[in-house]
């Protein structure tokens, strides 16, 4: 009968062997398949995570806040959960300290929503002094 030989190395297998590798060669081929499957398993936890922590991010993406704020870090926003960071320092940015936290405390007054502030900082064409009006139902014109 022929002798049988590793296909890898070329050592001769014990006769009635059925595997066309010797077992160090299947120790080795094995040990490569687990090296791929962690290192696959790795990256897909990576995947995952990194999905996971971009969607647990802030949606409010469109706005650039840059460094520029005198203000503190402790941020009346933050004290303040009502008017959301965002729409703060948007006004904060745009309209000064002082507006910011006039539109700040007329939220926690209850005088003015955060629906209807965000409402007003995506409409540019209604200026501040017509946000009482626009409270009351004024609507500007192509509304």
């Amino acid at each position: 009968m022929e002798k049988e030989l590793c296909k890898k190395c070329g050592v001769e297998l014990p006769e009635g062997r059925k595997d066309k590798l010797c077992e160090e060669c299947r120790e080795k081929r094995k040990g490569f398949i687990k090296k791929v499957l962690i290192g696959f398993g790795v990256f897909s936890a990576a995947a995952v995570a990194a999905v996971l922590a971009s969607s647990t991010s802030s949606d409010d993406n469109d706005y650039e806040y840059g460094d520029d704020h005198t203000g503190d870090d402790n941020g009346t926003a933050k004290q303040h959960p009502l008017l959301p960071a965002k729409s703060f320092l948007w006004l904060y940015d745009h309209w000064g300290e002082d507006a910011a936290q006039e539109v700040l405390d007329k939220v926690q007054n209850g005088e003015m929503s955060v629906e209807h502030v965000e409402t007003c900082i995506n409409r540019p064409d209604i200026d501040p002094k017509d946000w009482a009006d626009f409270e009351d139902g004024w609507r500007p014109s192509g509304w």
